[in-house]
C-alpha cells in the first residue's frame, strides 16, 4: 500500500519567471521525491517525519506545515481518522524541487488512505494545492501538477482552454493548466549551488523589473517562451543536442533577467565543459539547483560538480 503513498519531485526544465507572466514552461516530474514509509492510524492527529530533513512536525504545530495539516484535515471527508508517517525523501527540503508540494501530496494521499477515500490524481491535486497556499500564499499551481502526475508536462498559469495552435491540441489535459507530453524524460543530473535559493527575493526582483523597463522584460520574457516552444519540438524529435541549446540560451536568458548567481554560472560552465548538451538553473534562482542533461556523460557531470565541492544528489535515468 505505501508503494502508492509517493510524490514527485520537480525540476523545470525551460520557463522560470516567465510562467509567472503567462508564458508555459516545461517540468519533469523527479519520481519517488518522497514515499512513505511506515503509517499508523491515530484517533484524529496528524504527525509526520522526515528524517532526511531532519523534519518532525503535527496538525499543532505552528509552522506552516502545521497551518497545512489542519487544514487538510477540513479538506477530507470521511472518517474523523488521523495518522503518524513517516516519509523517506530523495529531495532535499527547500531548494527549488517542489519539496512543499510533494509534502502535501503525500500527507493528502495518506489522509484520504485512512479515511477510506478513492485516491484520485484530480482530487490529490486540487488538494494539494489548497495546501500549498498555505505554504507560497499565490502558488502557480505547477508544482503540486507536477508531485501528483509526475512525467513531462507544458504548463501554462492561465491554461490551455482557449489554445488554438493545433500542435498543443494534440496533448492529453490533466488539469486545465498542464498538458502531459507523452516523450522520454530526458537523463539528468542534478546539484546543488550550496547557496540558499531566494525565490521571493528573486520573483520581487523580476517583478520590480518588469515594472521599471515593461520592454526590455516582455522581449526576455518572450525570447524564454521560444525556448520553451524549441526545446517541446526537440523533445518531440528526441533530439538531445536540440534540447541542450534550448537550455544553454534559456540559462542566458535568466542570467539577463538578474536571477543567476556566480555559484550556478560555475556549475554550468562545469556542467558543460563535462559533456553535458545544456545546463542551467531550474526554479527561483539566486541559488538552489542546477540541471544538466547528462546524455553519455553523467558520471562525468557528477565529478566534475563534485570535485569543486558541489553536491549531486539525484542521477535520473529513464528508458529513451
Amino acid at each position: 500500500m505505501f508503494s502508492l503513498l509517493s510524490a514527485f519531485g520537480k525540476a523545470i526544465l525551460l520557463g522560470e519567471h516567465a510562467v509567472v507572466y503567462n508564458r508555459p514552461a516545461l517540468a519533469v516530474g523527479l519520481p519517488n521525491g518522497l514515499t512513505v514509509g511506515t503509517m499508523e492510524p491515530t484517533d484524529g492527529r496528524l504527525e509526520l517525519h522526515v528524517p532526511a530533513w531532519n523534519l518532525q512536525e503535527s496538525d499543532s504545530s505552528a509552522s506552516k506545515i502545521g497551518q497545512a495539516l489542519r487544514k487538510l484535515k477540513t479538506l477530507v471527508a470521511g472518517s474523523g481518522k488521523g495518522f503518524d508517517l513517516e516519509i523517506s525523501a530523495n529531495l532535499p527540503l527547500g531548494a527549488g524541487l517542489g519539496s512543499s508540494a510533494a509534502l502535501a501530496v503525500v500527507a493528502t494521499k495518506a489522509l484520504l488512505t485512512v479515511r477510506g477515500a478513492p485516491l484520485e490524481s484530480g482530487e490529490i491535486r486540487r488538494l494539494a494545492f489548497e495546501l500549498e497556499k498555505v505554504f507560497h500564499g499565490q502558488p502557480s499551481g505547477l508544482d503540486d501538477t507536477v508531485a501528483s502526475f509526475g512525467g513531462l508536462c507544458l504548463f501554462r498559469r492561465n491554461g490551455w482552454i482557449a489554445s488554438s495552435d493545433e500542435h498543443l491540441s494534440r496533448f492529453e489535459p490533466v488539469t486545465e493548466q498542464a498538458l502531459a507530453l507523452p516523450f522520454p524524460v530526458p537523463s539528468l543530473v542534478i546539484g546543488h549551488s550550496g547557496v540558499p535559493r531566494e525565490t521571493l527575493a528573486m520573483v520581487d526582483g523580476v517583478r520590480r523589473r518588469h515594472e521599471n523597463d515593461p520592454a526590455g522584460t516582455t522581449f526576455l520574457f518572450d525570447a524564454i517562451e521560444r525556448c520553451v516552444m524549441l526545446g517541446l519540438d526537440a523533445l518531440k524529435r528526441r533530439d538531445l543536442n536540440a534540447l541542450g541549446a534550448a537550455m544553454n540560451e534559456n540559462q542566458q536568458l535568466l542570467t539577463a533577467l538578474g536571477v543567476s548567481a556566480p555559484e550556478i554560472d560555475m556549475m554550468v560552465d562545469l556542467a558543460r565543459q563535462a559533456g553535458s548538451p545544456g545546463a542551467k538553473l531550474t526554479g527561483a534562482g539566486g541559488g538552489g539547483c542546477v540541471i544538466a542533461l547528462a546524455g553519455e556523460n553523467g558520471d562525468a557531470i557528477l565529478k566534475a560538480w563534485s570535485r569543486a565541492g558541489f553536491e549531486a544528489w539525484l542521477f535520473q535515468k529513464t528508458e529513451d
